[in-house]
């Protein structure tokens, strides 16, 4: 089930890197998190200046059945009943 997978993870890969003295060893991973979160952004702005996901003829969506559709109120609505 869903719980005993979570706990399984929790018990063998996240406590013993909790319990860890020295988190020293885990910088390269970080640095690695860090290249992939750049790479992922200079890939999402190659998109959007090539006019990819342009509206209304952009490459890419002419693949979509339908185009959501976000109504007027934008973030605001979140918070809105």
């Amino acid at each position: 089930t869903r719980s005993q997978s979570l706990i399984a993870l929790t018990c063998t890969v996240l406590l013993p890197l909790c319990l860890m003295k020295n988190l020293a060893s885990l910088a390269p991973f970080s640095l690695l998190g860090i290249i992939g979160m750049l790479l992922t952004v200079v890939c999402m702005g190659v998109r959007y200046f090539d006019g990819s996901y342009a509206l209304p003829d952009g490459k890419f969506l002419k693949d979509l059945s339908e185009q959501p559709l976000f109504g007027a109120k934008g973030a605001s609505a979140v918070f809105s009943p």
